[in-house]
């Protein structure tokens, strides 16, 4: 069932002509530490990616090369909504990503923050169809696509992009500041730093 405006006057976009898929997805080099981003890494409820472990790239085995700003749709089980902007979510782990194949990558042409804001909404959860009957239904990428989900006026989106851009670096930084104030007293507390550091 698709998502079917309340009133007669809410405007549509569909996300296949906002974003287009990133079918080229590349392997990791054999020799290039990553961070690994499964799905359980994904907070269901801010789109925000709040974990993710140090590998070798032996060990990511069947992940692929994530890229900074995709917008990471997780296909398996749509309803917990593990939607993402590709981003490490630790300054002490490796530059390159690598995320796991059950995401759909998108490349947003514009306002990417405002794509991931719809494509994270109840609308497009409510516009996929039911993928009853499997023990692990995932979304198809057609479906996702020709998702039709409500689209504000031009400024309203711009500026919707630009209050989340903040907020998403506002709450990043404010998590590294976390990560960073637990590592120093972890190392403190092993003899690794004096009192001074």
């Amino acid at each position: 069932e698709v998502f079917v405006p309340e009133r007669a006057d809410v405007p549509v976009f569909r996300v296949g002509d906002r974003a287009e898929v990133r079918v080229k997805r590349t392997k990791l080099a054999a020799d290039e530490p990553c961070a690994v981003i499964s799905l359980a890494d994904v907070d269901a409820r801010t789109g925000e990616i709040i974990a993710a472990v140090a590998k070798d790239p032996a060990d990511a085995d069947g992940f692929v090369r994530g890229e900074p700003g995709d917008l990471l749709y997780g296909r398996m089980r749509p309803e917990l909504n593990k939607v993402a902007m590709a981003e490490s979510p630790d300054d002490a782990l490796p530059d390159t990503l690598a995320v796991s194949p059950e995401f759909l990558p998108l490349v947003a042409h514009t306002e990417p923050e405002f794509l991931l804001l719809a494509v994270r909404s109840v609308f497009a959860r409510e516009g996929l169809p039911v993928t009853a009957g499997q023990t692990r239904p995932r979304a198809r990428e057609g479906d996702i696509v020709d998702l039709e989900l409500p689209d504000p006026p031009p400024a309203s989106r711009a500026r919707l992009n630009t209050i989340l851009a903040v907020a998403r670096a506002e709450r990043r930084r404010l998590r590294q500041v976390l990560l960073d104030a637990e590592r120093l007293y972890v190392e403190w507390g092993r003899g690794e730093l004096d009192d001074a550091a």
